[in-house]
C-alpha cells in the first residue's frame, strides 16, 4: 500500500468508491431536501467552494454547478453558494475570513442563499483539543482510521493548525497537512453577512451534516439576500 500524500487523495478514494458514493450522496440529498423545503428554494445555478457530496449530488441531478478552483467570472451571479465541510474556517485571520464572506455574498443574485456548515465551536471547544474527531471506513478490502490532530494557537484562541493521521489496514501511516484554521462562530457569520447587507440569516432545523472524515455533525447555516 502506497502512502497517501494529501487530503485530495483520500477524498478521491471515497468519491470513487461505489458504496461510499451511494450512502453519502443519499445523505446529502436528504439534508438538501430540508434546505429546499425550509427556505422554499430550488437553486439551479450553484457555486461550490470545494468538491463535496453536495456538489456531487447536485451535478448528478443535472444542476449547473461550478466547483472551485474552476475559473470564476466576477460578473457571475448564483442562486446558491455552497460552503460546506467548514470551508469558511480555512483562513488565517479574521480580516481574510470576513473579506471572503463578503465576496461570496456579492456573488449571490436576488434571493440567493449562502449555505455553510459549521461545528458549534463556542460550546464544544473542539478546536482547542489536541485530538479532534475521528472516523473509520471500509473501502473495498481496506480499512481506514482517520484522526483529526490539532495544534491550538497560544496567541489566538480562535486559531489552530490541523492535520489528519490516516492508518490503513493497521499498518500504513500517513500524516496529511490541512493547514491554518480559524473558528467561525454563528454570531460572527451573522455579523459579517449583515455587514454585507444580508438580513435573512438562520439555521436549518434538524439540518446537520458530516462528511467522511469525521463523526461530529456540523450545523447548516444560511444567509439569504433580498
Amino acid at each position: 500500500m502506497n502512502a497517501i500524500n494529501n487530503i485530495e487523495e483520500i477524498n478521491d478514494l471515497f468519491y470513487a468508491d461505489r458504496e461510499q458514493r451511494k450512502n453519502y450522496i443519499q445523505s446529502a440529498r436528504d439534508v438538501f431536501d430540508k434546505v429546499k423545503t425550509q427556505l422554499n428554494v430550488e437553486p439551479d445555478r450553484i457555486l461550490a467552494l470545494n468538491r463535496s457530496w453536495f456538489s456531487e449530488m447536485l451535478i448528478a441531478q443535472g444542476k449547473d454547478v461550478l466547483v472551485l478552483p474552476s475559473a470564476l467570472n466576477p460578473d457571475d451571479r448564483f442562486d446558491m453558494v455552497l460552503a460546506t465541510d467548514e470551508m469558511l474556517t480555512r483562513t488565517d485571520n479574521e480580516i481574510e475570513q470576513k473579506t471572503i464572506i463578503q465576496q461570496l455574498v456579492s456573488l449571490l443574485g436576488p434571493g440567493g442563499v449562502l449555505l455553510a456548515s459549521l461545528r458549534d465551536f463556542k460550546n464544544t471547544y473542539c478546536h482547542r483539543r489536541m485530538i479532534g474527531d475521528s472516523s473509520f471506513a471500509q473501502i473495498n478490502r481496506d480499512s481506514y482510521v482517520i484522526t483529526e490532530v490539532n495544534e491550538p494557537s497560544s496567541q489566538d484562541k480562535q486559531k489552530w493548525s490541523a492535520k489528519y493521521h490516516v492508518v490503513v489496514n493497521d499498518q500504513d501511516f500517513s500524516c496529511l497537512e490541512v493547514g491554518s484554521r480559524r473558528t467561525l462562530y454563528f454570531k460572527q457569520l451573522a455579523k459579517y453577512c449583515s455587514d454585507s447587507g444580508v438580513t435573512d440569516f438562520g439555521n436549518i432545523k434538524d439540518g446537520y451534516w458530516r462528511n467522511h472524515l469525521r463523526r461530529m455533525p456540523e450545523h447548516l447555516i444560511y444567509a439569504r439576500t433580498k
